[in-house]
């Protein structure tokens, strides 16, 4: 896993990752995942990171 700031190409939702937490930034959404087939919306083991655009 990569740390950093990612953002979901499709809904951007942003997500700042340090280590093995994951912290969500929803502004304006009432509901998560955004969208179906969100790459943030897997487990964390398991998102590929080619598929968000890197942000921080």
């Amino acid at each position: 896993m990569a740390d950093g700031t990612y953002r979901c190409p499709d809904c951007k939702t942003a997500v700042t990752f340090k280590g093995k937490v994951m912290e969500v930034y929803l502004k304006g959404r009432k509901g998560w995942p955004v969208h179906n087939g969100c790459e943030l919306a897997k487990p964390l083991d398991q998102i590929d990171f080619d598929k968000l655009e890197k942000t921080g």
